[in-house]
């Protein structure tokens, strides 16, 4: 019976020793893991930065400022703004390239519908073309006049390129809601020379 006694001691001791050693192992293990600090999340590649937000355009207008006929081309209009640059609107032909012994140039009036920051305005033709661009003051309500006044009342050109895909990006963003896509050297067309804008995007 001692024996017994003895085994039964001896048993229960190794079987309380178990049960401390992987309680022991267990809580050596959770504190391991709490110690740790879980990695940082890698960031998502996000690309290029963004550009400026696309401004929508109320309408956009011939300015022939310097020649007499005010309303050329009315039909092909809605080419300059259509996402299609397949398409444009074109100027008249005209004998002679632009310049100042002749006319200084001819173009699009833009009306964003009111005044709005821009930052940039990309062009596309068909054929290089050299172009300007101007700005209506910033309180500006009415659009300028499409005669030489008009054209004068624009003032200095903010930014200029030639190709047959401009962006022209003003030094600093401008506030106003008409902008003058001024073309000053066309392709040549026929024996003359004649300008097309295939699409027009004003970017804040």
């Amino acid at each position: 019976m001692a024996q017994w006694t003895a085994s039964l001691v001896a048993l229960s001791a190794v079987t309380v020793g178990s049960w401390q050693l992987v309680d022991y192992v267990n809580n050596r293990n959770k504190a391991t893991t709490d110690n740790h600090t879980a990695p940082a999340p890698v960031p998502s590649d996000s690309g290029t930065a963004a550009t400026g937000e696309k401004l929508a355009i109320s309408s956009v207008s011939p300015f022939n400022a310097f020649g007499g006929t005010k309303d050329e081309h009315v039909s092909e209009l809605p080419n300059a703004t259509d996402g299609n640059p397949a398409s444009a609107w074109t100027t008249q032909r005209y004998n002679d390239q632009f310049g100042t012994a002749y006319r200084p140039g001819d173009g699009l009036l833009v009306d964003l519908g009111s005044a709005r920051a821009v930052s940039s305005v990309e062009v596309q033709f068909l054929g290089d073309t050299k172009v300007e661009l101007k700005a209506a003051p910033a309180g500006a309500a009415t659009a300028p006049a499409d005669d030489e006044n008009g054209f004068r009342s624009l003032g200095a050109t903010i930014a200029g390129g030639s190709g047959s895909k401009v962006t022209l990006k003003p030094a600093a963003p401008v506030t106003t809601r008409y902008l003058l896509v001024w073309l000053t050297n066309v392709p040549t067309d026929d024996g003359g020379y004649r300008g097309r804008i295939a699409e027009i995007q004003v970017n804040g």
